[in-house]
């Protein structure tokens, strides 16, 4: 998927986290949603975001030039600590049109694909922040 990061003591701040995650990207216009799995050893959460459009064509003409972009952040307790992974949703799509962008058009494509992974890169690593601002402010408490 991505980069790791691990939170020592956090674990009991799964809940917490997930919530905030949803809060936070609702607000700033993303779709959201909050995925649950029941381990046996421990339970672990998949948040996933995307950009929300108004219009289903404005999406559509995104998706298919490679502007879209979304993320995904996996979070699972280990022992006391909180393993958080982050990771695009869309890479392969974008690393894909750009292919076709070389092949088929001399480049053209290249342009809105390279936006759609810059635009990739910006999310993943604004949920690297929101995190890391999460267990900050959680540590002064």
């Amino acid at each position: 998927m991505g980069q790791k990061r691990y939170y020592p003591g956090c674990a009991s701040y799964l809940g917490a986290l997930s919530q905030f995650l949803e809060k936070r990207y609702e607000a700033e216009g993303f779709d959201v949603q909050t995925l649950e799995e029941q381990n046996v050893r421990s339970p672990s959460r998949t948040f996933q975001m995307r950009k929300r459009y108004s219009e289903s064509w404005i999406k559509t003409v995104s998706t298919y030039a490679g502007l879209d972009a979304a993320a995904t952040v996996t979070m699972k307790p280990v022992t006391d600590d909180l393993e958080v992974e982050f990771g695009g949703a869309k890479w392969l799509d974008k690393a894909a049109i750009a292919g076709v962008g070389v092949l088929a058009s001399l480049g053209v494509l290249l342009i809105p694909a390279g936006i759609g992974a810059w635009n990739q890169r910006k999310i993943l690593k604004d949920l690297e922040l929101a995190v890391d601002q999460f267990f900050r402010y959680r540590d002064r408490s």
